[in-house]
């Protein structure tokens, strides 16, 4: 059996999985939003923990599974309804539909793939320089800097969203 390091380029199927994971997400997030925003925003965050879980490296498969979430969103908008001039509708409707999904991949999909990554580097085994695992050691160690550095950032960013969810609410717009 072959082994991958975890610094190594991971195989193209493993990023399309990825990729399928976060659009996925956007599909079942923009069906669950008229029974509830908030178990919409929990699949998102949920789709990026799998990500971190499978070991995702880098952010590439959020960015485009975002942009493909949004099209197909609204792809199945545009064939379920079709507007009169589908021209227009794509002009004006597909390029704020894929701004909201990279603002929505950003705030819940990436803290959710931070908390994953964190979550699997805390659970793996430490090794000596030998390559032997000392159980000692496992038992005793703290979570590393990267450990808390993604989880802070996470929290960070999910604060910083609710911070803004919750401007918008008391901010009266219009006349």
């Amino acid at each position: 059996m072959r082994m991958r390091s975890p610094s190594g380029p991971r195989s193209r199927r493993s990023v399309v999985v990825d990729i399928a994971i976060v659009a996925a997400a956007f599909a079942v997030a923009a069906t669950l939003v008229p029974a509830s925003l908030l178990v919409s925003f929990a699949v998102l965050l949920a789709a990026g923990v799998a990500i971190g879980l499978r070991g995702a490296s880098d952010r590439g498969p959020i960015v485009l599974g975002s942009v493909a979430g949004a099209l197909l969103v609204y792809g199945w908008t545009v064939v379920r309804e079709p507007p009169s001039d589908v021209s227009a509708a794509l002009r004006s409707g597909l390029s704020s539909a894929i701004l909201l999904a990279l603002v929505l991949g950003g705030a819940l999909v990436f803290p959710g793939y931070l908390f994953g990554r964190a979550f699997r580097r805390s659970r793996e085994i430490p090794t000596s320089i030998d390559g032997c695992a000392d159980g000692a050691d496992r038992g005793q160690g703290a979570p590393g800097p990267t450990v808390r550095s993604d989880v802070g950032a996470g929290v960070l960013i999910l604060a910083a969203l609710v911070a803004v969810i919750v401007w918008i609410i008391r901010t009266p717009f219009g006349p």
